[in-house]
């Protein structure tokens, strides 16, 4: 129902446009369009830019509309597809993201999880194809006029070419489900860590800087601090020392059930007591992570449960830390909270 408060305006004026011509068209659908803003401001006290969207394709299709006044109908057919590329190309490829923001609060929503824009951004790009081959098909049939193909053509071409659309984006859906059957998802999550969606793990790694939780867990024990050393396998900074314990929280999992999974897989260690000591946001140029940052005491016994993820275990003196520094034998999220706050907490203790 909220959708449809921004479809009317444009369907209104297709609909004057058919009846009564596009300049008196233009200015009734982008009235009511105005008239609604107006009115959503007054009961909201906030001014909906979905509004100011739905009157700026208002007057783009009117001045399209008017430029081709007089045109035969076979350059028409033509011309319209092409538009509706040119639009989706305007959408896709500058600031002004006429789909991603029509639909108000609703849409709004649903486009703040970057994994939807994602999949929006490939439906425009296929809709694009397919109005080029509409566009080509009818300059076809606009050569041989009179030719029951091209008849056809111009009675059922656009039907035509919506279902294979529909049928397209059908494929394209279930190919993307294919693709990421039984692949972990993790949270989508914007600066303040409030959750806004899920997306597959290997397009947040993929150098879309998604922002996405993770948790580290700081083990110490006697004024040292236990380090891991990532496997050369790794593509995210290889055979370089890192915090003891870090990974993603998967999609509907709770940090306390995500911190224990983690633990128990990358040192083995199932009895320990964890507290938050710090939030922050790490952005490098792979990946963006909303870091939960945690301190447990421990001496252990540390034993892996995932071959291949931890290459060693071992605590490091302050004196060893400080020494490393700068040196790129810490992957430089571990230099970063060290800086930060791990060697002051260190030199505190006994």
């Amino acid at each position: 129902m909220k959708l449809l408060k921004f479809i009317v305006p444009i369907a209104i004026y297709f609909l004057a446009e058919w009846l009564i011509g596009a300049m008196w068209a233009m200015a009734i659908a982008a009235v009511l369009s105005l008239v609604q803003l107006v009115g959503e401001y007054a009961r909201e006290r906030k001014v909906n830019r979905s509004y100011l969207y739905d009157v700026a394709i208002i007057l783009i299709f009117g001045v399209i509309d008017i430029a081709c006044e007089g045109m035969s109908a076979g350059v028409m057919r033509v011309a319209t597809p092409l538009m509706l590329a040119g639009l989706l190309l305007l959408s896709l490829y500058s600031k002004v993201d006429l789909v991603g923001n029509l639909g108000g609060d609703m849409f709004d929503k649903l486009m703040r999880n970057p994994y939807n824009r994602y999949n929006l951004r490939r439906s425009q790009r296929r809709m694009i194809v397919w109005c080029m081959v509409c566009a080509a098909v009818y300059a076809f049939a606009g050569l041989m006029p009179g030719n029951r193909a091209a008849q056809w053509i111009d009675g059922y071409m656009l039907v035509t070419v919506l279902c294979a659309y529909v049928a397209t984006e059908i494929v394209a859906g279930r190919i993307t489900a294919r693709r990421f059957r039984g692949v972990e998802w993790v949270p989508i999550v914007e600066e303040d860590g409030r959750v806004i969606g899920s997306a597959p793990r290997p397009l947040v790694h993929n150098g879309s800087l998604w922002l996405h939780p993770v948790v580290h867990l700081h083990v110490v024990s006697r004024g040292q601090l236990l380090l891991q050393l990532r496997p050369m396998s790794k593509k995210i900074q290889p055979g370089r020392w890192d915090t003891a314990v870090g990974g993603h929280i998967a999609a509907g999992e709770t940090l306390e059930t995500a911190l224990k999974r983690e633990v128990v897989e990358e040192i083995g260690l199932r009895d320990f007591e964890a507290r938050l000591v710090k939030r922050y946001v790490w952005r490098c140029e792979v990946e963006h992570e909303y870091v939960f940052s945690f301190v447990a005491e421990s001496d252990g016994p540390f034993e892996p449960q995932n071959v291949g993820e931890v290459d060693e275990l071992r605590f490091w003196s302050v004196d060893e830390l400080r020494g490393s520094m700068g040196r790129s034998i810490f992957t430089p999220n571990l230099e970063q909270e060290l800086n930060d706050w791990i060697l002051a907490f260190l030199d505190k203790r006994p």
